[in-house]
């Protein structure tokens, strides 16, 4: 969610004390930092690239700050130093310890693109369009040492629309994220939690290759929802089991109604799947060619 993350927390009316980005180690470290430390009530901590951070963190009147991912616990007493009530996690991919955690003084909450616990893990907003969930949410959880495994304060329903782009259903995620923490805020102390249901549980790790591989035996909405939301001429999905090659598809061009005639061609290709036919686009073109 990256800057998206602040923008929304500023819009709902959250105020921050600082904006937390972890850098490789070549980063200039955080010289002055605690001199600019001002009380509030949030501190976000992000892992997007700093540039992007920075224009966020400046229209909410927050100070950036870079640390090194490999010196976090050394740098409790400089976020101590900004007296949050708490620090907010936000797709931050590195561990957290325990003393960094405490340097919110209502605690440490995680806001996880996801209902969950389900798909735990780097990247749940990917594995939900690949299943085709029609439904999404965002949770807010207590960070424990287990990645996204701490007692739940909160959730937010979301649907998911059909043939949303990733990248803008992170969007609309990091609104609801923010909406819920300002919700919780106005209602005070964020609680101990609630267990997460171990059996519940399941994995969102980062996409390989062979979670860009899709075939004729899908569902036609999820297909529809996958290629929609991470499709694209420089990260094509591979579609395999139709009569030809496996071809790379950079788009998904629209959804064909039972006995409609698609336009196919050297760009187009028309494949059944279940329940339905879509029309793709390849990256590249191909000799049209019909699966399912």
């Amino acid at each position: 969610m990256g800057p998206e993350t602040v923008r929304a927390l500023g819009a709902a009316g959250v105020r921050l004390a600082a904006v937390v980005t972890a850098e490789p180690t070549t980063a200039a470290p955080p010289t002055g930092a605690v001199g600019r430390a001002r009380p509030g009530p949030v501190l976000p901590v992000e892992t997007a690239p700093a540039a992007s951070l920075h224009a966020a963190a400046r229209a909410a009147g927050a100070p950036l700050v870079r640390l090194s991912p490999d010196a976090l616990g050394a740098a409790a007493p400089l976020l101590a130093a900004y007296r949050a009530d708490i620090l907010l996690v936000a797709c931050f991919a590195h561990w957290i310890p325990p003393a960094v955690r405490a340097a919110g003084r209502l605690g440490c909450l995680n806001l996880h693109p996801s209902l969950l616990p389900t798909y735990r893990g780097r990247s749940p907003v990917f594995h939900q369009l690949r299943d085709g969930r029609s439904v999404g949410g965002v949770t807010l959880h207590h960070v424990v040492d287990r990645i996204d495994a701490g007692p739940v304060v909160a959730r937010m329903a979301l649907g998911i629309p059909a043939g949303i782009a990733l990248a803008d259903l992170e969007r609309a995620l990091a609104r609801a994220g923010a909406t819920l923490l300002a919700r919780l805020l106005v209602a005070g102390r964020p609680g101990a939690g609630v267990a997460q249901d171990e059996a519940a549980a399941t994995d969102a790790p980062f996409p390989t290759a062979a979670d860009r591989v899709i075939h004729p035996g899908w569902d036609a909405d999820r297909a529809w929802r996958f290629l929609r939301g991470v499709a694209g001429p420089s990260s094509p999905v591979l579609l395999t089991g139709i009569d030809a090659a496996p071809v790379a598809i950079g788009e998904a061009v629209r959804r064909l109604r039972p006995g409609e005639t698609g336009e196919t061609g050297t760009h187009l290709l028309r494949v059944g799947f279940r329940g339905g036919d879509l029309l793709l686009r390849p990256v590249g073109g191909v000799t049209p060619a019909t699966g399912g």
